[in-house]
């Protein structure tokens, strides 16, 4: 997450996952709008994990990134990114994987 100064307002969060570590069990109940995204999504996962052995502990998966509208083009999402990507590395992963899905991504 990241927080704005002292008034620690949240301005943007990116959620990531261990692509390695398969999903806990629940229920799926997608939004119908979103299925299509959803169904091209799994099938690009799909792709990858067929073409390399994928272990726990070395994939981060970014999976959304959002800022505020308030804090677009101040350098927020790169900052996230980057702050991920460098924890990741000093836990040990090789790889980080992400599907950008708007044209800003």
């Amino acid at each position: 997450m990241a927080r704005e100064g002292s008034s620690k307002d949240l301005i943007g969060a990116l959620l990531v996952e261990d692509f390695g570590t398969p999903p806990p069990e629940g229920p799926d109940q997608p939004v119908p709008a979103f299925a299509p995204i959803g169904a091209l999504l799994e099938s690009l996962e799909g792709q990858y994990r067929a073409s390399r052995t994928i272990r726990a502990g070395t994939h981060l998966h970014l999976v959304m990134l959002a800022v505020t509208q308030r804090t677009t083009g101040r350098g927020v999402a790169h900052q996230l990114i980057n702050t991920c990507l460098a924890n990741g590395k000093r836990r040990g992963y090789s790889f980080a994987v992400t599907e950008a899905t708007g044209s800003v991504s």
